[in-house]
């Protein structure tokens, strides 16, 4: 058994102890919400953390998906919701395809296609590893005072405007991205997606009143 430290390392050949603990941080959100499970062992002075036997999938396919998508509760939702598996899907395809780099980092076209078709398919994303298209992944270059997304909404002045609206989708700005689609000159070809975000638009503010007579 090894440690997610160890773990991590082994995957990405990746020193937390020397190079990145923000990664360990994140690697422990999916250890918290479940998504990741674990063998705890009573030590004298502390508990010793293992991942459980096949788990080490688990947790490359929620880093590399989390690269993206900082939120954990949206990461396993991808796992376990096939309708959130198909719009990362849409996002990760407008936000990555025919790039070779995204903010800085060299990404494979070939392994961005095969991630891709990948989530598009039947990859079980708890026995089968995706493709990987990062030379570096975007945790350990961006670290934590920002993440792709936020990196990609600070570059939108040269970004495809549905990759702003995606990006601000995805990070949970509904209203921007709201606004951004309302400024699409062309909205006939991603009707069907324009639609979803303004619905969340809509249902998260009703949450929020929700929320506000409550308390």
């Amino acid at each position: 058994m090894k440690s997610i430290p160890d773990t991590i390392r082994d995957l990405f050949q990746i020193d937390l102890a020397s190079e990145n603990k923000f990664l360990k941080d994140k690697a422990n959100s999916f250890r918290r919400n479940k998504l990741l499970k674990v063998i705890e062992e009573e030590r004298v002075q502390r508990k010793s953390v293992y991942l459980a036997p096949g788990q080490d999938i688990v947790l490359f396919n929620a880093l590399l998906l989390n690269a993206v998508f900082p939120d954990p509760k949206y990461v396993k939702d991808i796992f376990e919701k096939p309708e959130t598996r198909a719009d990362a899907t849409r996002t990760l395809k407008s936000l990555l395809m025919e790039r070779t780099t995204v903010t800085g980092i060299a990404l494979s076209s070939d392994q961005t296609g095969a991630m891709i078709s990948a989530l598009e398919g039947e990859l079980d994303l708890y026995t089968e590893k995706l493709p990987n298209p990062f030379e570096t992944l975007p945790q350990v270059v961006l670290g934590q005072n920002t993440n792709l997304l936020n990196a990609l909404l600070a570059q939108a002045s040269v970004l495809d405007p549905l990759d702003s609206v995606l990006a601000a989708y995805v990070s949970g700005d509904f209203d921007r991205a709201c606004e951004l689609a309302d400024q699409l000159s062309d909205q006939s070809a991603v009707g069907p997606l324009l639609a979803l975000i303004r619905k969340q638009q809509v249902e998260f503010k009703r949450f929020k009143a929700l929320l506000d007579d409550f308390f």
